[in-house]
């Protein structure tokens, strides 16, 4: 991200939110003088999340409070960026114990918060998405906040694009909403004071991105990611790797460049139908209210080189709009062991920017594809991409 454009964003910030911190950041160091007394530990713990998810909080800033130390180095157990004492203290399941380590759960994440939100900004961009209102309640379900991307934006230099989030991102397969440490991502009820998606503050916003920065670290929804990741193994870097959260977590290496992964949809809200269930007017009403989010996110991230879109509905609502950001495309038939499948290959030169696009209409993910099919697909998009 480039300097100028960080410190015309820190301008922008609320100073409400700073005062707001720096308030909870004093009441921190009072409840530590009197930390034997644990309803003020706990009116603590439930300032800015549920008494449950605090925890959570906490784990899901620390990839964004690391960036404070350094891309090369990596803070210790403890306050994100500070070296563990490596002691070990004896009253570690006493109260005052069990007060002190909640204490630091929300100094980390009070000063990951700050870190996220005053160094790196956070723009209008980010609140706009997670306070738009336009879609119709009975489509989209306004307690499960909209979803930006998934992995490390400010770092990927390459992209998934997808259709829109899946419910299974904040229930279980019962239906049951994700609490506690199975979490993803933030919704609406975790913010105390906060009514409906405009009422979002960047102080709010600055732990929701925080925990779509984390969530393919911490809680990943495995069935989609790992799957598609084995495939980018083989597509990108010609390999297969142990697992397939790497492309997103650690990167893979294509001719001596690691290329880190970065997921986004185009519709950025959950839909309470599956798509495929929606109608075409639906579809289009999603996609219409949401697609200018996406143009402003492509145009902020100078970082990306690569752009790549698995299977044909994704394909079919995707390409339209990239062709707006100037994708000019040719069409190559891939024939695959026992299946037929078409891959598109173009590219978007927007100066000082050429980035590579590519798509193909079997689904690697969701379509129960021969492992044949697999490779020989992951040759194509190779040859393709190269």
């Amino acid at each position: 991200m480039e300097v100028a454009e960080d410190s015309l964003r820190s301008e922008a910030l609320d100073e409400d939110v700073h005062h707001a911190a720096t308030d909870l950041i004093v009441a921190i160091e009072r409840i530590r003088e009197i930390d034997s007394d644990e309803s003020r530990a706990a009116v603590l713990v439930r300032f800015h999340r549920g008494d449950d998810d605090l925890g959570l909080a906490a784990a899901a800033t620390y990839r964004a409070a690391g960036r404070a130390v350094g891309a090369d180095k990596h803070p210790g157990p403890g306050a994100p960026g500070r070296r563990s004492t490596g002691r070990r203290d004896s009253r570690d399941d006493s109260r005052r114990s069990r007060l002190k380590r909640d204490l630091k759960l929300a100094e980390d994440f009070v000063h990951a918060g700050q870190y996220y939100g005053m160094l790196s900004g956070v723009s209008n961009l980010d609140r706009n998405i997670l306070a738009c209102s336009k879609c119709p309640n009975s489509l989209v379900d306004y307690d499960w906040l909209p979803i930006s991307y998934f992995g490390d934006i400010q770092q990927a230099n390459a992209w998934t694009v997808s259709i829109n989030p899946s419910a299974r991102e904040f229930t279980d397969a019962k239906g049951e909403v994700l609490t506690g440490t199975a979490q993803r991502f933030a919704r609406l009820a975790d913010f105390s004071g906060v009514v409906a998606r405009g009422d979002i503050r960047q102080s709010e916003t600055a732990s929701a991105l925080a925990m779509q920065d984390s969530v393919l670290r911490r809680a990943p929804y495995r069935p989609y990611f790992s799957k598609l990741g084995n495939f980018l193994g083989l597509a990108v870097g010609q390999v297969s790797i142990r697992d397939g959260l790497d492309p997103f977590v650690r990167g893979i290496e294509k001719r001596k460049q690691r290329m880190l992964f970065c997921h986004l949809d185009l519709v950025k809200c959950a839909t309470r139908e599956p798509w495929s269930k929606l109608d075409r007017g639906k579809r289009r009403l999603l996609i219409d209210n949401c697609q200018g989010f996406l143009a402003q996110q492509f145009d902020r991230t100078a970082r990306v080189r690569l752009l790549l879109i698995n299977g044909r509905t994704a394909l079919t609502e995707i390409e339209p709009v990239l062709r707006d950001f100037g994708l000019r495309t040719t069409s190559i038939p891939v024939e695959l062991a026992t299946t037929r499948c078409e891959l598109i290959s173009g590219t978007i030169d927007r100066p000082p920017r050429f980035i590579r696009v590519v798509g193909w209409t079997a689904n690697v993910v969701n379509q129960q594809l021969r492992t044949t099919d697999i490779i020989l697909l992951a040759k194509a998009v190779h040859q393709a991409i190269s």
